[in-house]
This record gives C-alpha cells, structure tokens and sequence, in this order.
C-alpha cells in the first residue's frame, strides 16, 4: 500500500506543479490575460479526461498484468518528450485563434508527460484494488478512494509550494529540469509499484463476484449527477478565476488561490467524508452564494482584497457542497475508473463551457450567475428529497433558498440584458476578456473590463479635442510637448514625430497627433481595432497612424529580428485591460526591447493609473538600475467628467528629463529601499499589492446619481 502511496502522491505533485510552471512561460506569449491560465486548464481538464479514459480502458479490456506491460511501455516513452519547457520555435505568429494556439503550444511541449501523470490516480488505485482489496464503503484504511483523497494532497502541496517556493527562488528553466529529473523518478517507482499485479489474471477475486453483481448496476440518473455535481464547481472555478485575473493581474497566485481551495474541497469530502456535514455546509452555500451575488452588486467600487475574499467564499461554499454531495455518490471500487471517468469528463465540460462556448454567445461573465444558481439549486434541492429532514426546516430552507435564487436569478438577467440598458451601445467579450460603448452625457467611452479606456467628445459633432486621460497636463502631453520643443531645435528642425504605443484603445492618443507625425499602435486584440473603426473618429482622422494586431512586447521582437529599426521619438505602454497588469510588459527583459527601438533621446512612458497595484517602485528600481532617470507625473482630475485622473512615469536620460516641460509637471518620488525588480523569472506583485479590505461607498452613490442626472447623447 505503501508504494502506491509515494507514487500517487508523487505524480499528482508533479501534475499540479508543471501547470502554472508552464502557465508562466507562456503568458507573454499571448499578451498576459487571464484568458491564458482558462485555456490552459481546459487543456489540463481534457488531458486528464484522456488519462481517466484510457485507465478505464485498461481497466476493461486487459488483465492487470497485461495492463502494466503496456503502461510501463507509455511510461518510458513519456521520457523521450523530456524537459518540459517550451521552446521559442513555439511562439505564435498569428492571433486570429487564441485558443488553438495555447492548445497547440501545451500539446507540443507538455502534453504527454501531463497525459502520463492524469492516468496515475485512477490506474493505480484499480492495481491496488486488486492487489490488496479493499471497499471504498468499508472504511478499511486500504479503500482506493483513500489514495483519491492522497493525490489531493499532493496536489493541493504543490500548488501552494510553487508560488511561495519554487516561483520565487528558481529561474523557468531551472524549474524545468527539477521538474523533469523528478519525472524520471516518478516513471521508475511507477513501474516498480505495479510489479505486483503481474500474477493478477482478473481484476476481481473469485469470493467477491456475489457482492460484485449486487454492486454493478449503476442507474443513469446517478452517472448524470455525477456528470452535473462535478461540472458544476468547475464552471466555478474557472469563472472565479477570470473575474479575479480580470482586475488584478493574470499570475500564478491568482491562478492557484482558486484552484487550492477547489482541491481542498475535494481533499475534505474524500478524506473525512464526515466533515461535510449540510447542517453546516449548506447555511455556508447560502452565505457563499450571497457573497458572489455581492461580488457582482458591488463591481469596481470594492477594493482588491475584498472581491478576492468574497469570491472565494463562493468558489469554496460551491466546491464543498458539490464535491460533498458527489463522494456521498460514489460507487463500489468495481466501478472506480467509470466513477472518475464521469468526475473527469464533468470537469472537462465546465472547462469547455467556459474557455470555448461562454466568449462566443455572451457578452459579460455570465457563467459565474448559473454556476452559482446550479450549485445553490443542487446544494439545498438534494438534502429536501431526504425524508429525515423535518418539514419546517425544508420549508425555511426553500424560503431562503428562494430568495437568494431570486438575486442571483436577477443578477443573471442584468448580466445578460446589458444593451438594453439606457446608454449601453455595445457589449461584447472574446477571449481577451469583456469591454462595451456607452453614451456618457456628451461623450462616447470605451470600456475594457470596468474601466473606461479612453472617450470622444460626440456632440456637438465627434471632436478630436484632447480629454479623459489624456487632457493637457497628462503625461502623455507632457511627453509630446517636450520631443516636439526637441525636435525643433534639431538642424535642420523635423517637424513630425514617431510614437509608438502599446494599447490601441480607441487611438485617443491621436488628438495630439500633427499631420507629420506618424503612430504606431500595438494591439493584441482584433475586436479592439474594431470598435475603434466603427465607433469613433481618432484613427480615420490621421493617415500616418498603423495598428499592428499581436502582443506588443513580442512584434517588437519580431520586427528587431527582421531588421526593423522603429527608432521612436515616444514608446508609451497603456496596455491595462480593466486595471489587470500584464506584467510581462514591465520586467528588465521587456525594457532591453524597448530602448531597442527607441531613439537615444527617446522617451519611454508608462501609464500606470491602477486602484489595487503601485507600479512606481517597479519601474523607478528598474530605471535606477539600467542608469535611465525616471520621472512621475500625476494629473489630477477635474469637475468637468471628461478630464479623468491619471497617473505615468516617463523614462530618458538625463538631459531628456531635465527639460523644462518634464521638470515643471514631475513630482517628488522616493524610491524606497527593498523596491522590487521584476524580471521574467521572477515577478511577484506581493510587495506593491494594496491590501486594504474597502468598499467605496460614496463613489459607488456618486456614479448612481451622475448616471440619472447626465443626459446621454441620444436624449440630447
């Protein structure tokens, strides 16, 4: 029993390690999302569905002995597909299928390995099964399902391990070669652990056929609740997931967090099935329902920690009720590998549900609301048909199920009913994540996530006016206003400029943009070039500006490569979706792309405007190291609506942020000692995190009451 143990354990740590290990690498290559990470789990939730499926297989068609031949024959084969890390030659060229392309990179790279691993629980525990015995209803310690609940354990160590240990203290590659010198020890204890089995002929012992026929038949409601009670907090998890990465930042942490406490759910209810207890679990479903339903009520106006906290008091109250509900179903082990066939295949539904079908007939995140409305249907629907429930209490619990239901049920429908809101025009989602149009007062905004990125003064005709966060006094026009005094003291004077920027939005950048001038924007998501076109005036109104669709950080890569020298007078990264950081944006590495295409008197600007991180440490640590001088200009806001706050950072040389324009609008900074460097290896956003638990009450009003008092621009 043993044997079995370290090997299931074994590989079920190395399965949950090599996820946000090669999560990580990848990131950047398409432009830092948290579509990313969801891709990537739905990649992991069919592989591990092809894992179960071929146990099953195994299971079926061959003796046991027979079985570890050929497994072991996989196993060895796996090794030859070593080490994991991804290669350069793997990055994308094109963007037009988001998903395919993460598919395609993971399959390539880590797909066989990952594929090895997925089939370790279900296939040893059937080897035990038959080597030692044991019924998952006995309680006899040597029950397979007790090794389900081991591998958890694993799991849940090696996601907690990887961002406070192995993230922090090992480079990419390193990790890399720690976890595939780990993988060949696994494949070698694997093989030996199933040496016993080589003189099974049958996976059932000739005593036990009597209780095997009584304990086969399987009815198909019960494969469908099993299908339903584990679809379910997957949709959960990676819903919670999205809406977390949405605002913050695509990172392993916020990858894992979610994904921990789902597998503590699993750990408790198939280790200590007495734990799950619904006089206490299903109050908590209750409360934890209620708390997403907040999440959603209370939007932008909550701080960081808060969504965070109250999302995975869902995520969690979800897990606990489904994954409760699902081991009190679980049969006799002669049905094992089927049980977890139906487990992995509900897991691998949610995942396709949310990465593939959700972006594609829904314009917000709709499946979070039917997650929670399934599992609070599920969570209180299971224990009233239990005939030792009082009758008062099935009717109090249905009064308050009820009323929950009906906020959820409500939150849903305004979810999905957002055009029809007084001054939304447009609402959409891809796989980079949500934005719309809406009318405010005069102006015309464009919103990624819940943030407004950018506005065009519409009445009384589209205006080219620079305003939002880009109004005289911005960093933006402090840049502008110094490379234009530069460029004119040059001999002989050159009259327009070269700007590259990073984050298309709706191009309102461009208002500052002269005839001569020529911009570049760099734009990972098509549908925002769109809406741009469509919308508004900013690109049409300027013959020298170019998008280019593609992560900024890696065109400019390629256009280095192919000998394309940009040699921009301003680079400015405004890059933000909603207030998430793509980090691989603003690491040592990605600067060393920058200065590549800037002139030498170039300024490189960063616009920084964030409710939950304060990137200035980040980038003054980086400026100082690489000998630049870095400068920070805050604009604040005004009465008028349209002037909207921003804060940046300008980086040159010394006698670029000496001028005149720079020193006049610059504000003191310190930077303080311990400031962080991000590189790509290691960037935690830990240190420069605001972790105050806050709701913004007075704005949350103030918005309530601007939107009944300003008229939109139809009214007008």
């Amino acid at each position: 029993m043993h044997r079995y143990s370290i090997v299931v354990f074994l590989g079920a740590f190395l399965l949950f390690q090599v996820q946000p290990l090669i999560a990580k690498v990848i990131l950047p290559w398409f432009g830092g999302t948290a579509s990313v990470w969801n891709t990537c789990m739905m990649f992991f939730q069919i592989a591990l569905l092809l894992g179960y499926l071929y146990s099953h297989g195994l299971r079926m068609l061959l003796k046991p002995r027979t079985s570890w031949i050929v497994h072991s024959i996989v196993l060895l084969l796996a090794l030859l597909t070593l080490p994991v890390l991804p290669t350069e030659s793997l990055k994308p060229e094109s963007y037009d299928s988001f998903s395919f392309e993460i598919v395609k990179v993971l399959a390539l790279s880590v797909g066989v390995p990952f594929f090895v691993l997925a089939t370790t629980g279900p296939l040893i525990q059937a080897w035990q099964s038959v080597s030692h015995g044991g019924d998952a209803g006995s309680g006899k310690s040597n029950s397979p399902y007790r090794l389900y609940a081991l591998s958890n354990v694993g799991s849940l160590l090696a996601l907690i391990s990887y961002p406070f240990l192995f993230e922090p203290n090992l480079r990419l590659q390193s990790q890399s070669w720690l976890w595939s010198g780990m993988f060949v020890l696994f494949v070698l204890m694997c093989i030996c652990s199933g040496m016993q089995v080589r003189q099974r002929d049958s996976w059932h012992e000739v005593a036990d056929e009597s209780k095997l026929e009584s304990t086969s038949k399987i009815g198909v409601l019960t494969m469908l609740m099993w299908l339903v009670l584990a679809m379910l907090p997957s949709i959960m998890l990676l819903a919670t997931t999205n809406l977390m990465c949405q605002e913050i930042a695509s990172v392993p942490f916020l990858w894992i967090l979610p994904l921990t406490l789902y597998l503590i759910s699993f750990i408790i209810c198939f280790e200590k099935p007495r734990w799950y207890h619904r006089g206490i679990f299903v109050p908590l479903l209750l409360l934890g329902v209620t708390a997403g339903v907040a999440v959603a009520l209370l939007n932008v106006h909550a701080s960081a920690m808060l969504q965070v906290a109250l999302l995975s008091l869902s995520l969690f109250a979800c897990g606990m009720t489904c994954h409760g509900e699902l081991e009190r179903l679980k049969p006799h082990v002669s049905k094992l590998t089927l049980f977890y066939l139906f487990v992995s295949l509900g897991g691998s539904l949610g995942g396709i549900f949310v990465v593939l079908i959700a972006p594609r007939i829904f314009s917000g995140f709709p499946e979070y609301q039917l997650a929670l409305m399934g599992s609070l249907v599920v969570g209180v629907a299971i224990p009233s048909f239990q005939k030792s429930m009082p009758g008062i209490r099935k009717l109090g619990l249905g009064f308050v199920a009820l009323i929950i239901g009906g906020l959820v049920l409500a939150n849903l429908i305004a979810t999905l009913t957002r055009t029809q809101v007084d001054g939304v025009l447009l609402d959409g989602r891809n796989e980079y994540g949500i934005f719309s149009v809406e009318e405010k007062g005069n102006r015309l905004v464009f919103i990624s996530g819940n943030i407004d990125h950018g506005s065009q003064i519409m009445l009384p005709e589209p205006s080219l006016e620079p305003h939002s966060y880009y109004a005289d006094g911005s960093g933006f026009s402090v840049c502008i206003k110094t490379q234009r005094d530069i460029a004119s003291n040059e001999q002989p004077p050159r009259n327009g400029l070269k700007v590259g920027v990073l984050g298309l939005g709706i191009g309102s950048m461009l208002s500052w943009a002269t005839p001569e001038d020529e911009f570049v924007f760099y734009e990972i998501n098509p549908k925002v070039e769109e809406i741009a076109r469509e919308w508004f005036t900013f690109l049409d109104s300027h013959e020298q500006s170019e998008v280019v669709i593609g992560d900024g950080r890696i065109m400019l890569e390629m256009e280095t490569k192919k000998g394309i020298d940009r040699q921009f007078d301003l680079l400015a990264i405004d890059a933000f979706s909603s207030d998430s950081i793509p980090v691989h944006l603003l690491t040592d590495e990605c600067f060393d792309v920058y200065q590549k295409h800037l002139k030498e008197d170039g300024i490189l600007l960063f616009h920084i405007s964030n409710r939950f991180i304060n990137l200035k440490p980040v980038i003054f640590a980086t400026t100082k190291k690489r000998g630049l001088t870095a400068s920070h200009v805050v604009h604040k806001s005004s009465e008028d609506e349209s002037i909207s706050g921003s804060d940046w950072i300008l980086v040159t040389n010394e006698k670029v942020a000496n001028h005149t324009c720079i020193k006049s609008a610059a504000t003191d900074y310190q930077l303080p000692a311990n400031a962080p460097q991000w590189t790509d290896d290691f960037a935690s956003l830990a240190p420069v995190m605001n972790w105050s638990i806050a709701i913004s009450w007075e704005k949350m009003f103030e918005g309530q009451r601007m939107k009944k008092k300003t008229p939109t621009v139809e009214q007008k």
